[in-house]
């Protein structure tokens, strides 16, 4: 009979406990787990994951234990052959208090959802990250973002010119 836990060491060195369930939610973990069939395996290795980001991890698959596995969705073109938006709005109310964290904490999130490809979770904090740049201008993108504005005014005239917007676009 396979173990009900699974071992699990973090980025700093830490060793985790989760759940079976938890663990297959992951497709990483889930193909390691496949892979060490029959191996005596101490715990799995997550060389791209801390542990104060797997513990949130492990939260969002607590909460979320019992939901529908995720369908692969079809993405269709429009007339236009643009991808139509999906909704956007996040539901769930322990969600939204979820993502309700620091900037750092959430991309922190992202990419430990995208190494462990945990679909729920990733596509929960694309949609977020996505509500935080809807509406803003590209200043108020770079100040929510930390990013540096590397462009020279004339770079800026240049791209405007291009896509055919007015000096308080930017």
């Amino acid at each position: 009979m396979a173990s009900e836990s699974i071992s699990v060491t973090t980025s700093d060195d830490q060793t985790i406990q989760l759940s079976r369930k938890h663990a297959q939610m992951s497709q990483t973990i889930n193909s390691m787990l496949e892979d060490s069939v029959g191996a005596d395996q101490e715990a799995i290795p997550l060389p791209n994951v801390s542990s104060e980001v797997l513990k949130k991890v492990i939260d969002w698959c607590t909460h979320h234990e019992n939901d529908p596995a995720p369908v692969e969705k079809v993405k269709k073109l429009n007339k236009k052959r643009e991808y139509k938006a999906k909704n956007s709005t996040i539901s769930d109310e322990w969600d939204k208090n979820f993502v309700n964290a620091e900037l750092r904490v959430i991309v922190d999130i992202l990419l430990a959802a995208n190494y462990l490809d945990v679909k729920g979770l990733f596509e929960l904090m694309c949609k977020h990250i996505a509500n935080e740049l809807k509406g803003k201008t590209p200043d108020q993108i770079r100040e929510r973002f930390g990013i540096q504005d590397d462009l020279t005014e004339e770079d800026k005239a240049a791209m405007r010119k291009a896509w055919g917007a007015t000096k308080n676009d930017s």
